[in-house]
């Protein structure tokens, strides 16, 4: 998988936004991966994947797989434990990562 981390230039935009992540995976072969639980948001944009999000009190996990949906979008967040992403397809996908500000 081929992932490309932008920061963003604009100033008033580096108050709202981290980073933009662009995920990229080209083949069938699965791949998992699991993040530290965190108090990001992303938005996360996907081409022609299916997603299903699991979160409960003893899981916190995404299963993608292909679809014919031209664009998925989802909202993550405030991870409190560890949340495990399961790939099983090829991916398209592009995220920001921003800290909510009150």
């Amino acid at each position: 998988m081929k992932s490309i981390i932008i920061k963003p230039k604009n100033e008033l935009l580096k108050r709202y936004v981290h980073y933009f992540l662009y995920f990229k995976k080209k083949d069938n072969n699965i791949l998992n991966y699991t993040t530290f639980p965190n108090s990001n948001l992303c938005l996360a944009i996907y081409r022609e994947n299916k997603i299903e999000y699991g979160n409960q009190s003893k899981t916190n996990n995404c299963i993608i797989t292909k679809d014919n949906k031209y664009f998925v979008s989802k909202l993550y967040g405030f991870h409190k434990m560890p949340f495990q992403v399961d790939i099983n397809s090829p991916l398209a996908l592009v995220c920001n990562e921003c800290q909510l500000k009150l």
